[in-house]
């Protein structure tokens, strides 16, 4: 289960645990970026979490007793030059609100690509917009309220 998370494999590392691969966090300031191109981030300090490999997968993301939908990104920004560690940034389809400080519980759903360098701010964004659709139609197929998740 272990090297599948890692693998970026998390809907098949969900078949075996029988609830989707989680991490815990609180969200943190980062350089806000996902703001200036239009997409907000939550950038959450995870501690020693077990962590998908780098790229954007389709999430859920639980603050308090509701579960946003969500698009997240592992890596270390490519585009804007490689940031010194791993970041995990979640992008709420459907939130708009300020969640510095607060504890999230980051469910990842799937993978939906491996995350890549962009030529400009605008190519990133088109892509985060195509990435947000497709996360829609695919959270849109399934459960976004995992019934059977711990915790």
């Amino acid at each position: 289960i272990r090297a599948l998370v890692a693998e970026g494999q998390v809907d098949k590392a969900a078949e075996l645990l029988g609830h989707r691969h989680y991490v815990d966090g609180t969200v943190a300031r980062g350089g806000g970026r996902g703001h200036q191109i239009g997409f907000p981030t939550a950038n959450l300090d995870t501690g020693n979490e077990l962590l998908p490999g780098r790229g954007v997968y389709v999430t859920t993301a639980r603050v308090g007793g509701r579960v946003w939908p969500s698009v997240t990104n592992i890596g270390r920004h490519p585009t804007f030059g490689e940031a010194e560690t791993q970041l995990v940034e979640t992008h709420l389809l459907d939130g708009g609100r300020d969640l510095y400080g607060e504890a999230v519980r980051l469910s990842f759903v799937k993978r939906l690509r491996d995350e890549q360098t962009f030529a400009s701010a605008e190519a990133l964004r088109a892509q985060i917009a195509s990435d947000c659709e497709r996360a829609r139609v695919l959270l849109d197929m399934v459960s976004v309220y995992p019934s059977t998740q711990p915790g």
